[in-house]
């Protein structure tokens, strides 16, 4: 997992934030690969931006806050609740072209 910063201090804070936080959703959900996180300040606001790959899709989500560490959990809240139905259509679609052969 990569944790680049675009006009914002790079903070080891921050870095551990976004590690645990995605230890624990990643125990629950998905494997995921290719995980790379992107927080940048764009006007007054923080913006988080993550692309990883699941189920061999790339996915990438973005949350914008006040502060970079509530920018992170909106992402993670996206995922949460977007992710799963995602991967069940696209395993539905896989089966269903895989009866075809």
């Amino acid at each position: 997992m990569q944790v680049s910063y675009h006009h914002v201090d790079k903070s080891n804070s921050l870095n551990d934030f976004v590690e645990e936080k995605m230890q624990r959703f990643s125990q629950n959900k998905e494997k995921f690969s290719n995980i790379n996180w992107d927080i940048s300040k764009e006007g007054g606001l923080y913006k988080a931006a993550v692309r990883f790959k699941a189920s061999g899709k790339i996915f990438k989500m973005e949350g914008k806050a006040g502060n970079a560490y509530a920018s992170v959990l909106k992402v993670l809240r996206k995922m949460k609740s977007a992710l799963p139905r995602k991967i069940k259509s696209e395993q539905r679609l896989h089966r269903k072209h895989v009866g075809l052969h």
